[in-house]
């Protein structure tokens, strides 16, 4: 599992799913319809599971010690914490009528993940 989660294409395609959660993050838009507004929670949602089992993947390839020595890892464990975390709160008050707004601005530390392509940028 370490020699997957370490090679080449699996950073690629951690690289990938990054952009294409950078341009999901860039789809709502004010007065955008129900049906639009839930598919674009969808796709984040699918994004947010996809690299939660990165991280599990990458746990097990790497062990506890050795995922979080790497400060990059690090930066991706917090964000997928984060994220879990907005996840459950958000499906626990679901139909509450309590108002998130503050979990809005933990989604937004999810652009962090975008400093993980700069690290590729010649």
């Amino acid at each position: 599992m370490a020699a997957i989660v370490t090679s080449d294409w699996f950073g690629n395609c951690s690289t990938a799913l990054v952009v294409i959660n950078l341009l999901v993050m860039c789809m709502p838009y004010a007065g955008q319809s129900t049906s639009y507004a839930n598919l674009v929670e969808t796709l984040g949602t699918v994004i947010t599971v996809i690299f939660m089992v990165e991280m599990v993947l990458k746990l097990i390839g790497l062990g506890c010690q050795g995922y979080w020595s790497d400060g990059w890892n690090q930066l991706d464990g917090s964000i997928v914490l984060l994220s879990i975390f907005d996840m459950i709160v958000t499906m626990l008050a679901a139909g509450s009528g309590v108002k998130l707004s503050f979990l809005r601005v933990l989604r937004m530390l999810r652009i962090a993940r975008v400093l993980r392509l700069m690290r590729e940028w010649q």
